[in-house]
This record gives structure tokens, sequence and C-alpha cells, in this order.
């Protein structure tokens, strides 16, 4: 059988019906025929269709969303409608003086316009359950005022404009609608789970507004959605929550959030909500027992400064919020007074939240003379399991300046509260406390940095501190609460321009080893069980290879300190001075019991565990220290 010959580069229009008889190829002329007749007939076709865009060509090509079509590919056009068609006037203007997150007199209200602009969106087909599609809505470059809400119900809808900072809603109160969010995606409410998720659609490339005077409290709920993005959007001034997020499968990108939170509320040093809140918000939504978590979405870039109250809520109602993954987070609080005490909520709470992750991150805490007694971090539910790092730092940074002890930033760093509760901290993950601000003057003396009965998994841990020379009373084996179960190697540094220290500690479930070539003399707590681990010029023939704690103390020297007792037999010691002191140190007052433990400091009044058997009157008080035994004999 003769194979046909058949030409490079040429396509047969006109299928053999044979190989043996193959019809002759045609030539490069009639094929470039061919070719035009083909192009002209496309375009007359495309002229034909009458235009669905209701915005400028130029408004289309600055927008990032279509602006990329390249020549010689065929894409739909779009359905796009633009706010500008619908009568919206956008004249509103930020004062240059006093409020300036305020509009100057004479704004034009857009509720009206921006219902309408809505409303005009391609419906989604009332059977098709997830299928149809909304269009894009187009908002230019202006600042509408309105006092309304929204609310977007059908799959698809995104909403678009020329940037944050050019295409902007401002949103004040009227009504009472002050508890309302400005712009809801919600499908429906009536029970049935599938048909009542919205798919699709999302936020792109504008800002959401609010101001001093007249306060809103969400910008954006997202009630029971799944697959909708958001991107490079800011948020600023809203009284309670930026984003409130009952979702799956979304994709959040650059997003800044300025100065909300303000009117969270306090209700036994927890918040509600979150200025980023995940997880179901509306318990009369009837899909909310069964499918109240929010799963399995990534936000890519978060910025978020001036906030209050608790800034990240991760929350459910049943089963677990899961799957939620932050990188790229940069975040720094103000200094300024006490909102009301919403200063003393935990800034990251995390209830019932499994799979969390956040990295890359960069916190950093202001305060100038505001007690904040609240945890940087709180986990509360069962299973709960939050991941933080590598490459993240949290930094107490106060303003007055880093060696200057003002005031408390916080109460702790970390309350990993339940026992199954679960807080990995990634490799190379810095804490820095550099004025030891955590915990400063609390009742009991300075607690641990990380406390509860959770776990806490580590590695390259650095903890950053004031140096002793400048007054820190800071200890390496109080970092972590002996009730937590904490595990992995950490980096203990001194603050301080020259002279500083660095110091390695490893944990095992709450045993402390510490790495040096001699016993500490440091201002430490020791238990039964801890060890020091001699590096190679600390060992010789016949040594230890290390020393191991076989009776708990302290190690450090007091000074200064002496006690008095009255009514003895008693419980209570008062001191001259209690600051160096902790609970559960060791300690021996000249003249009376030979050893005691703190149970308890008020001011100066120490508790202590064992009676006082005598009367004392100025007592030298002492650390009682530890008993060291060598193990691991080097022959």
């Amino acid at each position: 059988m003769k194979t046909p010959d058949i030409r490079a580069n040429s396509i047969s229009l006109i299928p053999y019906p044979s190989p043996l008889t193959p019809y002759p190829v045609p030539s490069e002329a009639v094929m470039r025929l061919i070719r035009l007749f083909i192009v002209i007939a496309f375009q007359v076709l495309v002229a034909a269709v009458p235009a669905q865009a209701q915005y400028s060509q130029k408004e289309l090509q600055q927008n990032p969303v279509f602006n990329s079509v390249t020549i010689g590919t065929v894409q739909p056009t779009p359905v796009v409608k633009s706010l500008s068609s619908y009568g919206a006037a956008g004249n509103g203007k930020y004062n240059t003086s006093g409020d300036a997150n305020g509009l100057q007199a004479g704004a034009t209200d857009d509720t009206t316009a921006i219902t309408a602009w809505l409303a005009a969106r391609k419906a989604t087909n009332s059977t098709g359950g997830h299928e149809g599609g909304s269009g894009y809505l187009f908002l230019p470059s202006n600042v509408f005022w309105i006092t309304g809400a929204f609310t977007v119900n059908d799959h698809y809808t995104t909403i678009f404009g020329q940037g944050y900072g050019a295409s902007m809603i401002h949103a004040n109160v009227s009504g009472g609608n002050q508890a309302t969010p400005v712009l809801t995606f919600q499908k429906g409410i009536t029970g049935n789970a599938f048909n009542d998720l919205l798919s699709g659609g999302g936020l792109q490339d504008l800002t959401l507004k609010t101001d001093n005077s007249s306060i809103r409290n969400i910008a954006l709920n997202l009630e029971y959605v799944e697959k909708m993005r958001f991107r490079d959007l800011q948020i600023e001034g809203f009284g309670v929550s930026a984003i409130e997020y009952w979702g799956w499968e979304g994709y959040l990108e650059n997003i800044h959030i300025l100065g909300a939170g303000a009117l969270q509320t306090n209700t036994s040093n927890l918040s509600n909500t979150g200025v980023i809140y995940f997880g179901p918000q509306d318990a009369t939504n009837p899909n909310y027992t069964a499918n109240g978590v929010a799963n399995n979405t990534i936000v890519n870039g978060l910025d978020m400064s001036g906030c209050y109250g608790t800034w990240l809520y991760f929350n459910s109602y049943t089963g677990q919020t899961a799957g939620i993954q932050i990188n790229r987070f940069t975040a720094e609080t103000s200094p300024g007074t006490d909102a009301g005490g919403i200063d003393n909520v935990p800034i990251i709470y995390a209830n019932k939240a499994d799979m969390v992750g956040i990295s890359d991150m960069q916190f950093q805490v202001n305060t100038t003379g505001v007690t904040r007694s609240s945890h940087w971090l709180r986990m509360d539910g069962a299973t709960s399991q939050l991941s933080i790092g590598p490459n993240s730092v949290v930094s107490m940074n106060p303003t007055s300046g880093i060696t200057t002890r003002v005031t408390q930033r916080l109460a702790d760093f970390a309350f990993v509260n339940q026992s199954d509760a679960i807080l990995n901290l990634g490799t190379g993950f810095t804490l820095a406390d550099k004025s030891d601000s955590i915990g400063y003057q609390q009742t009991g003396g300075e607690p641990p940095l990380f406390t509860g009965t959770g776990t806490v998994n580590f590695q390259g841990l650095r903890v950053q501190v004031l140096d002793t020379s400048l007054g820190s009373y800071r200890r390496a084996t109080n970092v972590f609460a002996r009730t937590l179960n904490a595990t992995g190697d950490m980096h203990y540094e001194s603050y301080i321009t020259t002279g500083a220290y660095h110091r390695y500690y490893r944990f095992d479930s709450g045993v402390v080893t510490y790495f040096s070539n001699s016993l500490p003399t440091t201002f430490d707590h020791w238990l039964v069980g801890d060890k020091v681990q001699y590096g190679t010029s600390g060992v010789a023939p016949g040594g230890y290879s290390g020393m191991v704690c076989t009776q708990s103390g302290n190690t450090g020297t007091l000074s200064g300190v002496t006690g008095t007792t009255t009514g003895a037999p008693t419980y209570t010691i008062t001191v001259n001075n209690a600051s160096t002191l902790l609970v559960g140190d060791y300690i021996a007052l000249a003249g009376g019991a030979s050893v005691n433990v703190i149970s308890a400091i008020n001011g100066n009044t120490l508790t202590v565990q064992l009676t006082e058997p005598n009367n004392v009157t100025n007592g030298a008080l002492s650390f009682y220290g530890p008993i060291w035994e060598g193990y691991g004999a080097i022959q």
C-alpha cells in the first residue's frame, strides 16, 4: 500500500475515502483563501452580537480582572454592570481637618443606586443550585457614600473596583442599622444545605470604610459560602468586625484592615467575635447546627494595624473550624487608652479550631501607659491545634523605650487552656519582650510566658528578654508553666547593648535540660528530674556527663530581702520586697522553717505551703537551693 504524499504543514479539509485513492491536497494559495474566509466570517458573527458591557473600554482595560487578554485568544464578552450607569453620584470628599475619616457635608447618599446596580446583575437559574453566573459589577474610582445595607444572593457575583483608595464605599449608620453588615453574601436560609450554599464571586480592588462619628459595626459578612475570592481590599474603622467568614474553599489575598474592633465587648475577658471571624455567625440560620464550621481557606497577605479587641477569632459550633492557613501576616497595635476593657481579651483566639496555621508573621505590640491584661493567644475547645511559623516574630515594643519598664503589655503570651489543645511553633519562632513587660507587676510575680495545661511543641524557639543588669526578673525555667506539656529546644537571649548572654535549653514534656559547662547560678527554679548537660569543657575522665536535680529548689542569691512572721504558727510571711519572688519558689526564712514553698503572692505578703513555726522580725530571706547528683559516669 502506497502512503499518501501529504506535504508538511498542509491541512486536508476533505477526508480521504481510502488511503489508496487520496484526494489531491489543496494548493497553498487555496489554503490562504480558505483561512481569510474563516476570519471574515468570524468577525461578521461577532459584530452581530449585541454588546453587553455597560462601561467604557477604558474602564475595562484599567482593571486587572480583564486587562490580560492576549491578542489572538478568543474569550467570551464578560457581563459587566458599571455603577456609573445607575445614577450613583460618587461625590464623597474626606475632611481636610478634624476627623480625617469623616466625609464633608453635601455628599449624595448612593444607597438607592447601589441597590439598583446589584439588582441588575445577571440572575442565576433558580433551579440551578450551583450553576449559572452573575457576571461582574464595576465600581468606578470615586467615594460612594451609603447609609444602607446590601445582600448578594446569586452565585459567581464579583464586584471589582480600580484599587483600594480609588474605588471606595463609605458607610454610616441610619435607622438603627449600626449592627447590620454593610455587604452580605448569602444565598438563602431555607434549611436546604445544598441550595443555601452560595458559590463563587467575591470582591477586588476597593475599600470599605466607616468613620468615627457614625460607626458601622460590620463591613463584610460571608454567610455560608464557598469558593469565593477576595483580593486587594482595604477595610477601615468598623466597630466590631471587618470580615465575618463562614465558608469553605475560599481565597483571600492582600487584605488591609485598619482601626477595627473598638466596639467589641468584653465578657469574662473574652470577646464573642473578632476583627476577622472564622466560623458561623447567625445562630438563627437553619444550617448553623449541622454545618457550623469554616474550612479549607487560604489567606495570602494580611496586614492589620491599630485594631482593638480580638483580631483573629477561629470558632466553630459543631465539629471544628479547620484548614485555615494565613501566610505573610503583618500586624501592629497602636498605643492608646484601654477601650472599655476590650484590651483585656485575647488578641488571637482559637476555640475548637484544628489545623489552623499562620506563617511568615511579624506582629508588634505597642503600648504606652496602658495595662493590657490579655493573652496574645488563647486556645480553648476540644482538640484545638494551631501552628505558627516558621519565620515569625512577636515583639513587645514599648514606645516609651526598649529598656524602660513602665506597664504590662500582656498578662502572658499564650494560654493553652485545654489539656488536649496543641500549639506548634515553627523553626526559629521568636518572642521578643525586650522590656520584660509581659506579666509586669502582676499579682504573684511575673507569670510564665506560656501557661495552661495543653501541649506546646517548638523547634529552635528564640526568647529575647531584658538583661538582669537592667532589672529583669524573667527566668528561663519559667518561660513555660510546668503544668504544660512543653517539648522542644529554646535559645534564651538577653537584650542589652553589651555583654548580652545566650543560653540553650531543651524541654521534654516539661522537664528542663540546661546545656552548660557548670551548674547554674542564675535566678531559676529547678524541679526533680531537671538536668544540666555538660559540654566538652565540662567533662573529664572519672567525672559525669551532667547533673540531675534530685531535690527541687532555686538557684541564685536573694539580696536585701527580709521577712516577718506574727501569730506563729502561720502560713504568711510579710517581706520588704517581693519583686524578685515567684509562686513556687523554694525559700528559707532565718529563724523560721528550714524550707518552704510560696503558694501565693499578694503585694508583699507571701502565702506558703508549710507553717512557719516561729515569730520572726526582719529575718533574712534566702532561696533554698536544689540538690544535684551526677549522671552518665565517664570512665
